[in-house]
């Protein structure tokens, strides 16, 4: 029996600045009108971090991850090729998955990519990058370094409204979680949001500005982000993914 009611996905945006080394990849694909998978991706500098994040990337991107089962079988394909590859020594790199089904958010996170939900006036960390900083997970294991894959995963129970942000160590090492928690609840639209860190990125950059959060001087690296807003629950007349 169907549910009454269902929790859509909402409106995405990203913000994607790669010039620096390249290494950086997202994915942001919906499965369904409440399925959906938004990834980040860094690539570890002088280790084919860039082959590494985009195969992962492109993998997450194609392959049919509507389930929390079919995530953990891609993420696992794409170790093993990329410690086959490498051995372990090459093609690495941080990931960090939100998989969207329904009404529940599946975490999987390998590396330093801070991921948090903006609930309200709440800030709720779902990796350790962003509990406990930046510097938190980057000891933690990556895709590739290991035949055997070790990764942090949780689970949340999503309300109306929330709002879901991950990004790579290139944005957060420059605003902190609090500045960027805050950015994203001032922001009516993920659009909006995105227009706001892109302008104060610039800001300080120009005046080589640090955060109260890390205390580092601007560093040029890679930055991206997916930033989510759900939306309202809506009652269910047809199944949505079965909906014309």
């Amino acid at each position: 029996m169907l549910p009454a009611y269902y929790l859509p996905n909402g409106r995405v945006a990203t913000y994607h600045d790669n010039t620096c080394h390249g290494e950086d990849a997202f994915v942001s694909v919906e499965m369904a009108h409440d399925i959906a998978l938004d990834a980040v991706l860094d690539g570890a500098t002088g280790s084919g971090g860039q082959y590494a994040s985009r195969t992962a990337a492109e993998a997450l991107q194609n392959g049919a991850v509507g389930s929390l089962k079919a995530l953990l079988s891609s993420v696992e394909t794409i170790n093993r090729t990329l410690f086959q590859r490498g051995k372990g020594r090459f093609f690495l790199t941080t990931l960090s998955v939100a998989l969207k089904v329904h009404e529940t958010l599946h975490v999987m996170s390998l590396g330093d990519n801070p991921m948090f939900l903006v609930r309200r006036n709440d800030l709720m960390p779902l990796t350790a990058a962003a509990k406990r900083g930046p510097a938190a997970g980057r000891m933690t294991a990556l895709l590739g370094r290991h035949e055997r894959l070790s990764y942090e995963a949780t689970q949340v129970d999503l309300q109306e409204n929330d709002r879901l942000i991950l990004a790579t160590d290139g944005v957060s090492d420059h605003l902190g979680m609090a500045q960027l928690a805050e950015l994203v609840r001032q922001a009516d639209t993920p659009d909006a949001a995105v227009v706001a860190l892109r302008e104060v990125l610039s800001r300080k950059q120009r005046g080589h500005r640090y955060t109260m959060d890390t205390l580092k001087t601007w560093n040029t690296d890679d930055a991206t982000a997916v930033i989510r807003y759900l939306g309202e629950r809506v009652e269910t007349v047809a199944h949505p993914a079965a909906a014309e």
